[in-house]
């Protein structure tokens, strides 16, 4: 049986990563996001709903290559 508190934390745990990343980082490491969240993981979308992708690259294009193999919007 699964513990009621782990499931809500599995399902609410997105809200607090986009808040504050630093949040999960003093537990896990990259790799443990990244075994979902990754272009070589199960693939699931960490971004919110309001999400641009096109406005984060413009400001800063490396940051997607921290989860992204390739740049997802096909530049450089």
């Amino acid at each position: 049986h699964s513990n009621p508190r782990t499931t809500e934390i599995y399902l609410e745990h997105g809200r607090a990563a986009r808040q504050d990343l630093t949040n999960c980082t003093t537990c896990h490491q990259q790799t443990y996001c990244l075994q979902c969240h990754s272009d070589v993981g199960s693939r699931i979308n960490p971004h919110g709903p309001d999400f641009n992708a096109a406005a984060m690259a413009k400001r800063n294009s490396q940051i997607c290559l921290v989860c992204h193999l390739k740049n997802p919007l096909g530049g450089h």
